[in-house]
């Protein structure tokens, strides 16, 4: 998974056929999961791609309006929860 992630971060263009992304969204063999700025890794997985979406929404407010601690302390909890 790591390297599907740093593949797709270090050329836009390359998808492997078992991968489809939007955005920051992405789904892999038919589960769902998102990404960060902060992550290095896809958070997730999710069972449907308007969860996974929902989700993501939530963490972009409020890490727009959180501080740095809060904000890293939150992808903690995230990040164990896939």
């Amino acid at each position: 998974m790591l390297e599907v992630v740093k593949t797709l971060r270090s050329d836009e263009g390359y998808l492997p056929s078992n991968c489809v992304r939007k955005k920051r969204i992405l789904c892999l063999n038919g589960e769902w999961f998102f990404l960060t700025r902060e992550s290095r890794t896809p958070l997730g997985p999710f069972p449907d791609q308007e969860k996974v979406m929902d989700i993501a929404r939530d963490y972009v407010t409020f890490a727009a309006v959180a501080d740095k601690a809060m904000v890293t302390r939150c992808f903690k909890h995230l990040s164990k929860a896939g």
